[in-house]
């Protein structure tokens, strides 16, 4: 039980990073895009 319950803590994370990683990446973007124009 205990390996399941580290497995989707380890999924969840990953997601997280995923999601933070494309944040990052987006707000990057959006900033560079900025000073061009």
């Amino acid at each position: 039980m205990m390996g399941f319950i580290k497995k989707v803590v380890k999924i969840k994370l990953v997601i997280v990073g995923l999601l933070a990683f494309v944040w990052l990446a987006k707000k990057m973007h959006e900033r560079c895009c900025y000073k061009e124009k």
